[in-house]
């Protein structure tokens, strides 16, 4: 039995903001979660979860997955 490496997943280029308040570790995770599976799911599901997420940290969910 031989360990395969890790890979670190790529995250999409975004531009850093600063949440209208604090996330807990869950919503955290949430975030990175969904930026490190970005490329496995497919544009519709990346704009669903997205738009889920625009609202409460007040950004247009046109603009959510650029975000």
């Amino acid at each position: 039995y031989i360990d395969r490496p890790l890979t670190r997943p790529v995250l999409p280029e975004a531009q850093p903001i600063v949440a209208p308040f604090a996330l807990n570790l869950d919503e955290q995770r949430a975030v990175l979660g969904l930026a490190e599976r970005h490329g496995e799911l497919s544009s519709a599901r990346i704009q669903e979860l997205a738009t889920i997420l625009a609202d409460p940290l007040r950004i247009p969910a046109g603009k959510a997955v650029a975000q």
